[in-house]
């Protein structure tokens, strides 16, 4: 019995232990209602949507064949047409710095800036929505032409929008009267998407199976309030934190990774201790 009552003591010590991504950081803020795509809006940019995704897939073809040489493989090159719908992979730049306007009739995509990063809220999602629906079913087919037949972007734009689908085959309808205006673009830091992608890849982590998505300000909180105050005209609106840390660097992503090695260590080095000390506790009441 006094076996049992040990075991289930440290059963509930690292039960209730902090793991360590919520050592590091507190729980998300409640940011509101996850934005979804507007469906009945993809009929309007499918075929815009088509064609850049095309240019995007080339491009990454394209960059995938520089790195391996001759030891390229279609494997290699499906790996990155998976990604070009991912707006939490670099591959899906190509949609995070994009944004829906209405033009008289039409709903045009449009090209914010190459070093432009926008929030991915509901006219993302939407252009993701006509990504997925068009490479979604066809991934295997596009890494195939890209590694046998394409010589250009143009080559993939016509046969992937024309020939294997019929994205392009008519006009688009003419938007409706009444139809409501989009949402503004919202202009993002790159330190801030970089971190969010950061975070969403170790979500699959030992120890970080409860990671979530911080945006700097969570960061800053779960740190201690490193980051001062609030005040928006603060020359230094890090505070004692080091920008470094967040920088583009892989110096800087690097120190982050080795920041968050060290909490895990000590988030389970202090459950350790604490179950330690419950059986001397527990030892010593014994021998009296």
């Amino acid at each position: 019995m006094k076996t049992l009552a040990f075991i289930t003591i440290i059963i509930t010590v690292l039960a209730h232990a902090p793991s360590p991504a919520h050592a590091m950081f507190p729980p998300a803020k409640d940011k509101g209602p996850v934005a979804r795509a507007v469906k009945t809006d993809v009929k309007y940019i499918k075929c815009q949507v088509c064609e850049l995704a095309a240019d995007a897939a080339y491009e990454e073809y394209v960059a995938v064949a520089a790195d391996k040489g001759k030891k390229l493989t279609e494997l290699d090159v499906l790996e990155r047409v998976e990604k070009l719908c991912d707006v939490s992979d670099k591959a899906a730049d190509w949609i995070i710095n994009k944004d829906l306007q209405e033009k008289g009739t039409k709903l045009k995509v449009v090209d914010m800036g190459k070093e432009v990063y926008g929030k991915c809220g509901v006219e993302c999602k939407t252009i993701v929505k006509a990504c997925e629906d068009v490479l979604g079913p066809r991934d295997t087919d596009v890494a195939e032409y890209l590694l046998t037949t394409a010589t250009s972007a143009k080559d993939v734009r016509e046969w992937l929008c024309r020939e294997e689908t019929s994205s392009c085959s008519s006009a688009p309808p003419p938007l409706p009267k009444d139809r409501p205006k989009g949402e503004k673009f919202v202009k993002r830091e790159k330190k801030d998407v970089d971190m969010e992608r950061l975070m969403a890849s170790m979500q699959g982590m030992p120890g970080m199976g409860g990671a979530q998505m911080f945006n700097r300000e969570d960061m800053m909180a779960g740190m201690g309030g490193m980051g001062g105050d609030d005040d928006d005209d603060d020359e230094n609106p890090y505070g004692s934190f080091d920008p470094s840390m967040m920088s583009d660097s892989n110096e800087g992503i690097g120190a982050k990774i080795n920041d968050v090695a060290a909490k895990a260590k000590d988030s389970v080095k202090n459950a350790w201790g604490g179950v330690k000390s419950l059986f001397s506790k527990k030892k010593t009441d014994e021998e009296l």
